[in-house]
């Protein structure tokens, strides 16, 4: 594991950390975490961009002088626009004011929710019945802080500088937060799951990761954009890892992301104390980001709650200084969303759309410059992101469609198959979604930014604005099936919630700088209660860090993989020829999809009849070869069987022995028309004898 780990976490360095440094230091600027968070954002997004050319003009996949040739490019570019052009001007001050801080009764009331918190959390009372309460307490701590005057303009912070014992103190707690984050998403794999790894949609990207290598497309396999498995490809190139063994050893580290993201967006919001608190809600206290890595939704981690994250952080950074620059850092890292995962780009359009209907044709008639600027930028990135989505989603087909209404292509049949057949969720689920003390305390920031005001002009009420409607897309998403998609909305609301929790958390701590200006009876009670919230919210993080942190290092529930299935897979892969193989829809709940994976295949695709029959997320091929091989493996003989076989080029059978609902057996009778290539005590494998 520790070699795998070294040579996994050095390839991702040069692949998807190195590369974009110096187009981050030019477009985008700020401290060193954050430049090394927008290289990272930068890197995963010029470096697939770059070798996904030769590897679709020329179909020889992503070999290792096309990975070689993506980074150098990307690298040297970089370079000569910093040469050029500089570094980017740090920002000397947030884009906006801290927020006012709480009044007596708010900070009376944050402590009731934080207590309640506190008592579900030790299971004293049931979640059930605290709900109602907890949604009351928020709204009402809403309320009082703006009766209180958190509506007010906000009261500047002081300009002197920390002094260098504070400053050295301040730099080890982001590191801190990060450790603990990977240990979070380490513990678990290092002490059960080694070498295999958690969540079974890794063999999705599996597959696609290997069809990148191979040949640079899988259109026939899924519609989904290729920048992820592009990455994953050239790491592989890099460090002679198959991607199955790159991502047991690298995908916890994918924890970090949305911390960094975060970190970046607050930091340029609000400055480093909402910054670092709102990495380590994201990373330690929310459950999604947790889930979407014990699930292998590694894209969405990178595209939902990475780069759109960094794409909010770049937008923010245009209002406040509208620039070449800047429009350029923003048009990059929105349209990067779009090469790397259907739903953030549905995420970002909705987003784009909104701020396009309802903020530019303001700016367009009282900022000119910054309508403009952001005019531009957003036609910039609306073409780049065509050009990212053009072959993923058969573009030209669906244009042509919506024309003569004939036809939608597969990116169009894509969303049709998913709006309205999948069911949101109960409300009450956001707590397990995300967690308490996000949730509350996010709530009561929402309620900040939806009434407060922002100081420091234009560029601060913009960038409420743009948080509010990027939270507000989410949480509607989420409560509709005609999003297609209200889980995952679920899911991703809560980075902005983290964000918003970290807003009002910080807060309500810094309420001890209001007491001065309180009458004399308020400021007793100010001290005492905002040094109880200190209290109670340390608790509350603590107990719901520690209670994720033991989850995360207990063994999954979740089928990982059977020794068995493994070395049936692994001798498909020394076996395999081309052709394709036919496998049961899950073997040990373990989906057909990991088969593929081990093997080097991509066909054909076995699914459950209910899913087949609900034609949700079907492959571009459609229904068809879904029920052929369903039909191969209930079906030893046959005309149609035959004709199956040579159809698709059936190479292999894959057959589960302990499966009550397949005969294998039957498989093994006709000796005259199969012959037995593998066997162990659970799998055994059969080879048509009609086939190459």
């Amino acid at each position: 594991m520790l070699q795998h780990l070294i040579l996994a976490l050095l390839a991702s360095a040069v692949v998807a950390v190195v590369p974009g440094y110096f187009w981050a230091a030019s477009l985008c600027g700020g401290g060193l975490a954050s430049r090394l968070t927008f290289s990272i954002g930068v890197s995963i997004t010029l470096v697939p961009a770059i070798a996904l050319i030769p590897a679709r003009f020329f179909g020889f996949g992503v070999t290792l002088p096309a990975a070689i040739f993506s980074v150098l490019f990307v690298l040297a570019s970089g370079l000569a626009v910093y040469l050029k052009s500089g570094a980017a001007k740090d920002p000397q001050e947030p884009i906006a004011s801290p927020p006012a801080p709480f009044g007596p009764l708010a900070l009376i009331l944050v402590l009731a929710l934080l207590g309640l918190v506190l008592v579900v959390l030790f299971e004293i009372i049931p979640e059930e019945q605290a709900m109602v309460p907890l949604l009351i307490l928020a709204l009402f701590t809403g309320s009082a802080y703006l009766m209180e005057g958190g509506n007010a303009t906000p009261v500047e912070p002081s300009a002197v500088p920390p002094e260098s014992r504070w400053r050295f103190l301040r730099g080890l707690v982001l590191p801190v937060v990060l450790a603990l984050v990977l240990a979070r998403g380490y513990l678990g794999p290092a002490l059960h799951d080694w070498p295999y790894l958690r969540g079974t949609d890794q063999f999705n990207h599996g597959v696609m990761a290997n069809e990148m290598l191979s040949s640079g497309a899988y259109e026939s396999y899924l519609v989904y954009p290729p920048g992820f498995h592009t990455v994953i490809a050239c790491i592989s190139r890099l460090s002679g890892l198959r991607p199955l063994e790159i991502f047991p050893v690298l995908a916890p580290a994918f924890l970090i992301l949305p911390c960094l993201a975060v970190y970046a967006l607050a930091n340029r919001l609000w400055g480093w104390g909402y910054a670092v608190t709102a990495a380590a809600f994201a990373g330690l206290l929310l459950n999604s980001t947790y889930s979407n890595f014990a699930e292998a939704r590694y894209p969405n981690f990178v595209s939902a709650e990475f780069l759109m994250v960094l794409a909010v952080a770049a937008l923010a950074g245009l209002y406040a200084a509208p620039s070449i620059r800047t429009g350029l850092a923003f048009a990059l890292l929105g349209s990067s969303v779009v090469l790397v995962h259907p739903v953030g780009s549905l995420y970002m359009a909705l987003l784009l759309a909104l701020v396009s209907v309802l903020l530019l044709p303001y700016l367009l008639l009282y900022q000119r410059r910054l309508g403009i600027t952001l005019l531009l930028s957003l036609a910039l990135l609306g073409g780049i992101s065509v050009l990212y989505a053009w072959d993923t989603y058969d573009l030209g087909r669906l244009l042509n469609g919506l024309i003569s209404g004939k036809g939608q292509g597969a990116g169009g049949a894509a969303v049709s198959q998913a709006i309205g057949t999948q069911e949101p969720l109960p409300l009450a689920h956001l707590t397990q979604s995300l967690s308490h003390p996000v949730l509350w305390l996010g709530a009561i920031g929402a309620v900040m930014l939806l009434a407060g005001r922002s100081g420091r002009g234009l560029p601060a009420a913009l960038s409420r604005v743009t948080l509010l409607l990027w939270g507000g897309i989410l949480f509607v998403g989420s409560r509709t099936a005609m999003s297609g998609f209200p889980e995952r909305f679920e899911r991703d609301l809560g980075v902005p919630l983290a964000l918003f929790a970290a807003l009002a958390g910080v807060t309500a701590l810094r309420s001890l700088r209001r007491r001065q200006s309180l009458a004399a009876w308020a400021r007793p009670v100010t001290v005492v209660a905002t040094a109880a919230v200190a209290v109670a919210l340390a608790l509350a993080v603590g107990v719901q860090g520690e209670r994720n942190l033991r989850s995360a290092a207990e063994a999954t529930p979740q089928a990982l993989m059977t020794p068995d299935l493994a070395a049936a897979g692994e001798w498909l892969r020394k076996h395999n020829d081309g052709g394709s193989i036919v496998a049961p829809a899950y073997i040990d709940r373990i989906p057909v999809r990991a088969v593929l994976a081990m093997g080097g295949y991509t066909e054909l695709q076995t699914y459950r009849v209910v899913r087949i029959r609900l034609a949700r997320s079907l492959p571009p091929t459609g229904a068809q070869p879904l029920w052929d091989g369903r039909w191969l493996l209930h079906h030893p003989d046959g005309e149609r069987t035959h004709n199956i076989i040579e159809k698709y080029d059936i190479r292999y059978i894959v057959l589960h022995k302990p499966d009550q609902t397949i005969d294998w057996r039957a498989f093994v009778e006709k000796k005259d028309l199969y012959r037995v290539v593998y066997e162990n005590e659970k799998e055994i494998i059969v080879a048509p004898r009609d086939s190459s």
